[in-house]
């Protein structure tokens, strides 16, 4: 989950969206990719969260998905983990807040085709 946008950030906030046990705020920082002066206010609003490029388009069946996702258009979506799988939920936008609405269809990404359900969890994958 994304840092607050206001108020008190303490550096256990940030080891804790970093998944890092340093207490340095230059390691933090660093791992969060900013560069100096460090400054706790950098992470207003951070997020660890993992861009992925998915079709634009969701498709009936997953086989017709690898087919023709392959070569669609792309959007982005976001999650908390570093890799799309099973259980997985995908976000519209970088603070995981706003769940992408896969309407129970087949999307495409990286030779996999995701169904995606309506709360935007992963319920199945099939390798194209």
């Amino acid at each position: 989950m994304a840092l607050q946008s206001a108020g008190a950030i303490s550096i256990n906030d940030i080891k804790t969206e970093l998944g890092s046990a340093s207490g340095s705020l230059r390691t933090l920082s660093s791992l969060a990719g900013f560069s100096t002066p460090d400054s706790m206010s950098e992470f207003y609003g951070f997020s660890m969260a993992t861009e992925f490029q998915i079709s634009d388009v969701g498709y009936a069946d997953a086989e017709q998905c690898c087919v023709d996702g392959a070569s669609a258009g792309t959007q982005v979506v976001y999650a908390a983990e570093s890799a799309l799988a099973l259980n997985v939920t995908v976000y519209t936008n970088n603070t995981l807040e706003a769940a992408f609405d896969g309407v129970d269809k087949w999307w495409y990404s990286g030779g996999y085709s995701y169904l995606i359900n309506s709360t935007g969890k992963i319920t199945d994958v099939f390798t194209c």
